[in-house]
């Protein structure tokens, strides 16, 4: 039989225990906090550093870092939901990698709505239930989580646990969108780092093309014409011949310091980021408008796009904008650009008043004509009641059709200029 010591005794043990489990937790708790923390300034660091050039090493490392303080057995970042309801693998780590990297996966759609529109991750109890059947015999749990913000297009992260390890708790999932938010900044610092990075550079050529033009040529020239002057005084032919020989070299090198200066002020406009010139392009359409359209960048847009497949896509997506800031009296405009590995794609929607007063117009031939040059297609969809929408995709490879192949119309100079007169 017990006695009332006993039972005090009892009493005091369990508050010990649950004192010992508490402060276990809280722990626990801290530990989570300081790995994920750690993380997000590993990032930070990282990316303000001398190797933050390349956007895919950059990418690499967030999946890296985010798969140690997760304690999972992969980490997958993804790119924005296609046509399909595909995302693209961008970048992974841990089991197999290397496997996952430019994979098109099937995700969970209400999952990713919820997770793009909230910002909230979403965690999962089985990887199939976010994966389907794509799980590649991981059947622990998983997560999803947004990295940015939506109109930012940086994508999401996918965290996998192995088999049999724990669900990521409120606590884990508060830590990831904090480590995502940190992660996304960083990424878009070193972007506009690397933009810095190149005024300056084209500054440089700039000022070199100037004084190269304005005072080595003039120099040169000057030089030329008194060489020419002392023909006057020599007499002897081969005095003569070399005067000749010496003031055709000088023009020779005027000729070649003149492309020279060409080449420095083309090379400082072709190697602007196409991101960034997307960019300015719709900031300068829209100027009139009382508000801003959201704009969505996704995939390797400034490192797989060639320069000619870039022009046609800054065209386009001028057409598009131009189309609905002018004629579609709308509230609400969106445009998306997204390189999936296979194709380039281009979508102008707008909620405005359909496409009818835009029929006949040139800029809706102007973007056909350029998605058949390139092997591609242009989508139009458009209802009074919802607006206007535009796709338009063309494989990466951007290869052209021979002149009237397949009867396709006859390709559109990749510099062709866009009428803003034009519908």
């Amino acid at each position: 039989m017990f006695t009332l010591d006993d039972e005090e005794l009892a009493i005091a043990l369990a508050v010990a225990a649950g004192f010992a489990i508490e402060n276990a937790k809280l722990f626990d708790d801290a530990q989570l906090r300081s790995r994920w923390l750690e993380a997000g300034r590993t990032i930070a660091v990282r990316m303000m550093g001398p190797k933050s050039d390349d956007e895919e090493d950059n990418r690499n490392w967030v999946a890296q870092t985010a798969l140690k303080a997760s304690e999972s057995a992969v980490a997958l970042i993804v790119g924005q939901p296609n046509e399909a309801g595909q995302v693209e693998v961008l970048a992974a780590a841990g089991t197999d990698a290397s496997t996952w990297v430019r994979q098109l996966l099937d995700l969970n759609g209400e999952g990713i709505s919820g997770v793009l529109k909230s910002g909230r991750p979403l965690a999962y109890e089985e990887a199939s239930l976010l994966l389907g059947p794509a799980t590649r015999g991981l059947s622990g749990p998983a997560l999803l989580a947004r990295l940015g913000t939506h109109a930012a297009g940086q994508g999401m992260i996918v965290l996998i646990r192995a088999n049999g390890e724990p669900v990521f708790s409120a606590l884990a999932t508060d830590m990831v969108a904090v480590y995502c938010t940190q992660s996304a900044l960083a990424l878009e610092l070193a972007k506009t780092h690397r933009i810095r990075e190149q005024l300056v550079l084209f500054a440089d050529r700039d000022r070199i093309a100037q004084d190269l033009h304005d005072v080595v040529i003039q120099r040169l020239f000057a030089a030329g014409l008194n060489i020419q002057g002392l023909a006057r005084f020599v007499d002897e032919s081969a005095g003569l011949a070399r005067i000749r020989a010496i003031t055709d070299e000088l023009d020779t090198t005027i000729k070649e310091l003149r492309d020279t200066i060409y080449s420095l002020r083309a090379s400082a406009t072709d190697a602007d980021l196409l991101s960034s010139r997307i960019l300015n392009t719709i900031s300068k359409i829209s100027r009139s408008l009382p508000y801003a359209p959201r704009i969505i960048l996704s995939g390797p847009i400034d490192s797989k796009v060639t320069v000619e497949l870039g022009e046609q896509v800054l065209a386009v997506v001028t057409e598009g904008v131009s189309n609905a800031v002018r004629h579609a009296q709308a509230d609400e405009i969106d445009v998306a650009v997204s390189v999936d590995g296979q194709s380039v794609n281009v979508s102008v929607s707008d909620d405005g008043c359909g496409v009818g007063v835009l029929q006949g117009t040139s800029g809706l031939a102007n973007m056909e004509v350029r998605a058949l040059t390139f092997n591609g297609t242009f989508q139009l969809d458009s209802n009074g009641a919802r607006g206007t929408r535009f796709l338009w995709s063309v494989p990466m490879d951007g290869k052209q059709p021979a002149d009237g192949q397949d009867g396709k119309l006859a390709p559109m100079p990749a510099n062709a200029t866009v009428d803003p007169t034009s519908g």
